[in-house]
Order: structure tokens, then C-alpha cells, then sequence
């Protein structure tokens, strides 16, 4: 039923965009592409060590036709391990394209080799624009919520604070339709899956204040009910986040609340803190019960309670040095993380990352390892734009 919806929206859409060719002249079209090489070395308590390279390369074209848009994205994703893979390691995950209702991802790796090679369509989407209200269908980005480190609504990606190495993003499946007027919003979206259980459906009500944001969220995800309010308040004494989520129980999950609070303040131009805050009562009150209610989808982190400080310097223009720490307030494990990022040119960037877990054995962070890694990105190596007339 599902599938018959979606191939009936995308007919729908296809025969719009044929039939509007006719009354348009030009049309613009854009090809970038970019390529990101980074190498990752993990040292374990225990003594054993990782070494990772991974390449991400990739290619997208745009097209602009009046109200049309078509974009795509071709993706080669390929890790070259000198280890033995940890296949719960975080870089592993989500070297592996996730499985969404398209499947769009191919498995280029040969069998026992060190090597994992996988070609992915990391988006292809049609969108149209009808005055006020902007259509999208297809697989594209979409990210909500406010908080800069913790995911209480943004669960579209598998990514948490404690994640380490380098990270894929997998884009969903979806039909989004916006409308905006003024400071007024509305946005109503459904990511598709395979399974019925782990589609996601939600409305949210944006309000533009002049020195408050707010939104509102209702909707389904994972088979439960869900709302939710975000708020950002920008004062002349910093800049406020709020984020909540509240899960009604059903017959087979529990419900529960989640929130995150934030403050960020810019002392200079060339210094800024950060703190955030964060609660979910999903997670474990104590260290013995981390690996209880592991299969709930609202849960990213562990423990109850968390809070991550971060100050951010600027030296020059082109560098920036960030110093946090995400830090577990149930069992005191702490995860030091250091970034420093160099603009060498133009599209070209370089960035460290060093990452030291403080703990003991048994707390959520005491098993991670040691973590160094490098990444250079250098995008649009090959850029066109033409126009094409009809």
C-alpha cells in the first residue's frame, strides 16, 4: 500500500514537471563534486590498536527549471582497515548504507578482505514550488531541533556525541511539504521504511519572533505518539535552546519524556562557550542497567543525565580550535574531545580530532579507545554550471 502511494506521488509529480517543460526556456543546471580522505587511529585499553582510512568521494548535479528541482547525489563509500572490524564500532556502522525503502546501495567489497566498498545514491529528490508552499519527494536531508550537541528531536542519523572516526550520513526517504508566510510556519513530513513500525510521521508549527524562536512538533515515530516543543531565545546575554520530546506509551513500548537545555556566548569574535544539558528517562540510573532497554529506538546515549561544555577559538580567519567534553553524570565517565580545523584554500580543509575517554571499566566511556584522526576535504575539484535552453 505503502509502495502504490509513493509511485502514485512520484507519477503525480513527473507528469507536472513534463507538462510545465513546455512553457519554460531555460533551465540551469549545476554539477559539483568533492572528496573527503581521512585516516583514524583507535588505541584500546586492552592493547590492541586500529588503523583506518576511509575515502568518500562523491558527485551531485543540480537542476533548476522555474518551480523544479531536481538534485542528486552519487556517493562511493570505502574503508581500508589494517584490524579486525568491530562491526559495533561507530565508523563501521555507518559505512554501511542503511536500509530505507529505496534500495538504492551496492555492496562492492569482496568476501574476508580488509577492504568494505559500498556505492550508495545518498540523495535523489524532486521538489516543486507552489507560491508559498515548497513539495519535496524522494530521498533528501531533513534535520530538526535546535541543541548544537545532543539529538533529542534530529534522529534522522546515526549519530550520538560519543560516536567516534568518520561518520556517513544516510539521508531518508521522504515526502516533505512546507508553507511560510511571514514569521509563520508549517512543515508536514513522512519518512518511508520498509517495515511499517519504523516510519516516522510529525507536523510542526514554526513561530518567527523577533527575538524568540519557537516550534512546536506532533506526530508518530516508531509506532508511538509523539510531541514536542524547541525554543530559541537570543538575548545580549547569550543565546538560549530548548528542546523537549514527551512519548505516549502503547502496548508494547514504554512512553517517556526527553530534554536538552543550552547556553552559547560569544565573549569575543574570536572566543565562544558552549553548555548543554541533557535528560532522558529512557536511559539507565545506574551503571548495571546500561545494557537493559537497549532495543528502544528513543534511546542514543546510556544514562539518565548528561552535560557537554565546549569553548571554541578562533586565532585566525582560517583556524578554529574546539575543546569539550561530554561528560556522564550517573557514572562520572567523561569523553575529552579536541578539533581543530584549517581552511587550506578554497574548498580545501583540513581538520584533527583527538578523542580521550576517562573512566573505568564499566562505565559508559571506559571501554572507548583512544582516538586520533585526521580528514582533508577537498570539494567542488570538479564544478560545472551551464544553462540549457529548449
Amino acid at each position: 500500500m505503502v509502495k502504490l502511494i509513493i509511485m502514485r506521488l512520484i507519477y503525480f509529480l513527473v507528469t507536472l514537471f513534463i507538462l510545465s517543460e513546455y512553457s519554460i526556456s531555460r533551465a540551469e543546471v549545476s554539477m559539483n563534486s568533492s572528496v573527503d580522505i581521512a585516516g583514524v587511529h583507535r588505541n584500546y585499553a586492552h592493547g590492541s590498536s586500529h588503523y583506518d582510512l576511509f575515502l568518500d568521494p562523491s558527485i551531485s548535479t543540480k537542476y533548476n527549471s522555474a518551480n523544479w528541482t531536481v538534485e542528486g547525489k552519487l556517493q562511493l563509500r570505502h574503508l581500508q582497515s589494517r584490524s579486525n572490524r568491530d562491526k559495533n564500532d561507530w565508523s563501521y556502522v555507518s559505512l554501511v548504507p542503511a536500509e530505507r525503502l529505496l534500495s538504492l546501495g551496492l555492496d562492492l567489497s569482496n568476501e574476508g578482505s580488509d577492504q568494505q566498498t559500498y556505492l550508495d545514491i545518498a540523495s535523489l529528490w524532486i521538489g516543486y514550488d507552489i507560491g508559498d508552499v515548497q513539495i519535496s519527494l524522494g530521498r533528501k536531508a531533513l534535520g530538526i531541533g535546535v541543541l548544537m550537541a545532543f539529538p533529542v528531536w534530529n534522529r534522522l542519523y546515526p549519530v550520538v556525541p560519543s560516536a567516534s572516526g568518520y561518520l556517513f550520513h544516510n539521508n531518508p526517504d521522504l515526502v516533505d511539504v512546507r508553507w511560510q508566510k511571514n514569521s509563520i510556519g508549517l512543515a508536514a513530513y513522512h519518512i518511508f521504511s520498509k517495515d511499517n513500525e519504523r516510519q516516522l510521521s510529525s507536523f510542526e508549527f514554526t513561530h518567527y519572533g523577533e527575538n524568540l524562536e519557537s516550534h512546536i512538533l506532533l506526530g508518530k515515530w516508531w509506532d508511538q505518539t509523539i510531541s514536542g516543543y524547541t525554543g530559541v531565545l537570543d538575548t545580549s546575554l547569550g543565546i538560549f535552546r530548548l528542546e523537549s520530546l514527551f512519548i505516549l506509551e502503547n502496548d508494547d513500548l514504554e512512553g517517556g519524556t526527553q530534554f536538552g537545555v543550552g547556553y552559547e556566548r560569544a565573549f569575543t569574535e574570536d572566543l565562544s562557550f558552549l553548555v548543554e544539558y541533557y535528560y532522558s528517562s529512557f536511559g539507565a540510573d545506574k551503571s548495571e542497567n546500561y545494557l537493559t532497554n537497549n532495543q528502544n529506538p528513543f534511546r542514543v546515549l546510556l544514562a539518565k543525565q548528561y552535560v557537554f561544555p565546549q569553548v571554541t577559538y578562533k586565532p585566525t580567519d582560517l583556524s578554529s580550535v574546539r575543546l569539550g567534553s561530554l561528560v556522564n553524570l550517573i557514572d562520572e565517565s567523561t569523553l575529552i574531545q579536541l578539533k581543530l580545523d584549517y581552511s587550506l584554500a578554497d574548498n580545501k580543509t583540513i581538520d584533527l580530532t583527538i578523542q580521550k575517554p576517562l573512566g573505568a571499566k564499566g562505565d559508559e566511556f571506559g571501554y572507548l579507545p583512544y582516538l586520533a584522526g585526521v580528514n582533508l576535504e577537498y570539494a567542488q575539484f570538479i564544478s560545472a554550471n551551464f544553462r540549457m535552453t529548449f
